[in-house]
């Protein structure tokens, strides 16, 4: 934008950038309402419910999770009297494993990850 406009040009740039953003919000609206996203992974059922809760560009990030994720598979599970854990591998990386433990009544999530070089580890607290 030009520094040395005049009130009226400056109005006029803001109306047409106003107008913009109701445009686009009009079709995403329309979006939203009107269309159903292809739903691409072995997940089905929580990609429609993130399609039908959330916007696009949300549900895009959602599904983008859920494809990173699939790659993961459970090696080893054992559940003690409050805890869950759990060693995944990732396809195609034979030597790094994760063990995540989940202890419902605290809400509590903690990973780890093990490689061959013992001084690589990943230690994660998340609220479930």
């Amino acid at each position: 934008m030009n520094c040395r406009l005049k009130l009226y040009e400056f109005m006029q740039n803001i109306d047409r950038a106003l107008e913009r953003i109701r445009h686009s919000e009009t079709f995403n609206d329309y979006q939203y309402g009107n269309t159903t996203p292809v739903y691409s992974t072995h997940l089905t059922s929580l990609e429609k419910h993130a399609a039908t809760n959330y916007t696009r560009n949300v549900f895009f990030l959602v599904r983008d999770e859920i494809k990173e994720e699939a790659s993961f598979s459970i090696c080893n599970y054992i559940q003690d009297v409050d805890r869950y854990t759990y060693t995944l591998k990732r396809f195609g990386y034979e030597n790094l494993t994760w063990t995540t433990c989940l202890i419902p009544s605290a809400n509590v999530f903690n990973a780890r990850a093990n490689c061959l070089r013992p001084q690589v580890f990943l230690v994660a607290t998340h609220s479930v």
